[in-house]
């Protein structure tokens, strides 16, 4: 696979994050807690890493989104 096992568990909870960020409205502190992520800042690193934005930028876009589709 060419991933540390470190690195493959934190890009497996955070595709899991990607994808709460999407589909709940609760904050990414209590999302990152509920997927695992014990460590804020790494978390955030390898996310910008994997997506190109932060986390709050996810759920901003898809907030907005939603909230065009109502």
């Amino acid at each position: 696979m060419g991933l540390s096992l470190t690195n493959y568990v934190y890009e497996t909870k955070l595709s899991r994050l990607y994808d709460d960020l999407i589909h709940r409205d609760e904050s990414i502190t209590a999302l990152m807690e509920q997927n695992g992520l014990k460590n804020p800042r790494t978390a955030r690193k390898i996310f910008v890493d994997m997506y190109g934005c932060l986390p709050k930028e996810i759920q901003k876009r898809h907030r907005q989104q939603r909230g065009r589709s109502n």
